[in-house]
């Protein structure tokens, strides 16, 4: 140790609670303020980022296939299981 250091030491030793705590309180105070201010950044962020996930999901571009059934990323107006427009019209009222 150097002579630095015991006299830190020292001074330290030296001061009671109510000093220390008079030193340490407000720090504390702002780093409990600094800790409320990240975690409501983070929910912010946090509420975001559900949102683009929600956003980029992917869709179906057929209405009636699911997306096993729909390998060749057709659309409704193509539909190979409902050929014609009567057909995808009665499949589409009973949906």
């Amino acid at each position: 140790m150097s002579l630095s250091s015991d006299t830190q030491t020292a001074d330290i030793n030296a001061c009671d609670e109510a000093t220390v705590l008079h030193y340490v309180g407000p720090k504390l105070d702002a780093i409990q303020d600094a800790m409320d201010k990240m975690q409501t950044v983070m929910e912010a962020l946090s509420a975001g980022m559900k949102i683009q996930l929600e956003r980029s999901a992917p869709r179906l571009s057929c209405a009636f296939c699911t997306f096993k059934e729909n390998h060749d990323s057709h659309h409704t107006a193509r539909c190979t299981r409902y050929p014609d427009t009567v057909s995808r019209r009665v499949q589409a009222l009973g949906l």
